[in-house]
């Protein structure tokens, strides 16, 4: 997983990896995009995109935007979207 970072939980000091809290947090975010719900990829997702092994990646719930976490923080800006073109390969919206 990612690095562990130390968070205070009421009154105990907990260790919580950079991909950990996003498990917490994801059901309440929305993709930027179409609003829809986000989900973090499958490991099958994240082979058929490219993505490097240990690298994750957050998709809206249709699994057409797809969005890099980085240092545990997902990068929800509308135009750092990627989306599959039709050869399978991911591209910028932004650009």
């Amino acid at each position: 997983m990612g690095e562990r970072n130390r968070t205070w939980d009421g009154n105990v000091l907990t260790t919580m990896s950079n991909i950990d809290w996003l498990a917490t947090f994801l059901p309440m975010l929305r993709c930027p995009n179409t609003h829809e719900a986000l989900r973090m990829a499958t490991p099958e997702e994240k082979r058929r995109a490219g993505v490097a092994e240990g690298q994750e990646i957050v998709l809206n719930q249709s699994g057409s935007h797809h969005y890099s976490v980085i240092d545990g923080i997902p990068h929800l800006l509308p135009t750092s979207a990627l989306m599959l073109d039709t050869s399978g390969h991911l591209v910028n919206i932004g650009a």
